[in-house]
Order: C-alpha cells, then structure tokens, then sequence
C-alpha cells in the first residue's frame, strides 16, 4: 500500500508519464486511483469518464464513478451508473452489493434486498467453481480476501432489511457505506 504523502508524487509522475489521449485505459484507471485516494475525486471522476468515453470502461470503471457520486450524495445517479456496472460484469460482486447499498438509501427495499443478496450469491458460486491448483485453492482464497469487505457489506445491509427501523434508512452526512473497488 501507498504511503499517502507519497501518492501526490506518484500521482504527478503518473501523470506526467503519457498525454491523457495517448494513455492505455490501465493507467488512466491507475491514475484515477491515485486521484480518488488522494482526495481529488473531481479529477478521478473525469479520468474515469475519459475511460467510458473512449468505450473502454469494465465494470470497475463504472463501480468508482457511483461511489464518487454516491459521495455526493446523488444517489440516482450512482445507481445509473453501478447498473452499467452490474450489466458490464454480471459478477461483479463488489458492484452489485454497492447497488443494493444504494437502493437501500433510495427507499427501494426489494432491490435492495435482490441486489443484495445475488451478491452473496454470486460471490459463493465463484469461489465455488474456481479451479483448484493443488490442495490450497489460491485464486479462491484471493478472490474471497479481495471481496470480503463487499460480503460484509452485503451482510449487514440485509441485517437491516430483515429487522427495520426508522433510524437505519437516515442517510446521515458522510455515512454511506460503499465498497470502494481499487482494482479491476
């Protein structure tokens, strides 16, 4: 992991490495990140529209830009766009349960709850079927590390469908849970 103090320095060496019309989409995607975890999510966001617009966006692109708006508390928008996302990369665990988060905070309880849900789902049946190399399956183990903080997620959201209150839908400032997908 990046030191914070030195991921402006990065950022600006990224940066300056290639004109952003001659980038690859991986180290626009790269540099958004960079951007998004120094803060500057008006330049992460318009790195990653520059991906969508040059038609190179996968369902990452499309999860980062909804948390930035979610952020923002547009919360209509970012399900726009973690449906591109979702519809980008139908397994796409992390994407789907920010959905649910989302629906969730809009008052949609039901899809909130299917969204929710097929994101456990989906994650259990991938890691399921992941091809084991030997006696440890490695790629399931990294998969289900990588995608643990989006089951959590899933878990407690369904928690409190099951058992509403009036307090659990207030969206208080700065609260919002969405799992931040760092790579793709």
């Amino acid at each position: 992991m990046l030191v914070r103090v030195g991921l402006a320095s990065v950022l600006a060496l990224v940066a300056g490495c290639a004109a952003p019309a001659t980038q690859t989409r991986d180290a626009q995607f790269t540099r958004a990140i960079l951007a998004q975890d120094v803060g500057d999510e008006t330049g992460a966001f318009a790195d990653y529209l520059r991906i969508v617009q040059a038609g190179e966006a996968n369902s990452a692109v499309f999860n980062n830009l909804a948390v930035i708006t979610a952020r923002q508390r547009k919360l209509s928008e970012a399900r726009n766009w973690l449906e591109y996302a979702v519809a980008t990369d139908p397994d796409d665990v992390i994407a789907r349960a920010n959905l649910g988060v989302v629906e969730f905070h809009l008052g949609q309880r039901d899809k909130a709850h299917e969204a929710l849900a097929e994101a456990r789902m989906r994650r259990q049946e991938i890691i399921r079927h992941m091809p084991s190399m030997g006696r440890v399956n490695w790629y399931a183990l990294r998969y289900a590390e990588f995608t643990e903080h989006a089951d959590q997620v899933a878990r407690d959201y369904l928690d409190k469908l099951a058992h509403p209150s009036p307090a659990a839908a207030a969206l208080p400032p700065g609260s919002i849970e969405v799992a931040w997908l760092i790579s793709e």
